[in-house]
């Protein structure tokens, strides 16, 4: 068979590209996207973002196109995207519901009820947090302490400027 080489140079890239994309999720400590930040980077569809040791206020989604729909989400058990607290499509603000402790996305999934429905393939914690406008990236090689300690700072709102010495090498 015969491929014109623009049309050949197409196919072949197109064949390179990922199945998925991931978007960015991000969790705020305050209503309508406001506070310090934690988010998920590059998280797949379908994928919960978790909030293991705090509540966030609110959530948004970087990425999300007008197609896409991303959902907040209540503790069930040890579920920590058990029940949908709200959704929304595009990346617009989920400010509402308390106790949150979960967030996700789906790609055309077409109407919210589905994208509320959806159960989750697996789970991953948030690997930023915005404290004070600086980030701070929590990999594995964070020990778990000073996890805790950022995590603490992030939900007490800290300025940056009390951020311990100690932990601005995570900045």
């Amino acid at each position: 068979m015969y491929f014109p080489f623009p049309l050949l140079v197409i196919f072949l890239t197109l064949g390179d590209l990922p199945v998925t994309f991931g978007v960015n999720l991000h969790q705020y400590t305050r209503p309508r996207c406001y506070g310090n930040r934690a988010w998920c980077n590059n998280i797949g569809s379908r994928v919960c973002c978790q909030a293991r040791n705090r509540v966030f206020a609110s959530g948004s989604c970087q990425g999300c196109t007008s197609t896409d729909f991303h959902t907040t989400w209540n503790r069930v058990g040890n579920n920590y995207c058990g029940r949908a607290a709200a959704s929304t499509n595009g990346g617009r603000c989920i400010s509402g519901g308390s106790n949150l402790r979960g967030h996700t996305w789906c790609r055309l999934c077409r109407t919210r009820v589905e994208a509320e429905e959806a159960p989750c393939a697996e789970t991953v914690e948030p690997d930023v947090l915005e404290i004070g406008g600086r980030m701070f990236y929590l990999n594995e090689s964070v020990p778990k302490d000073h996890r805790d300690r950022l995590w603490q700072l992030w939900g007490d709102e800290v300025p940056v400027e009390d951020v311990l010495s100690e932990l601005m090498q995570y900045a």
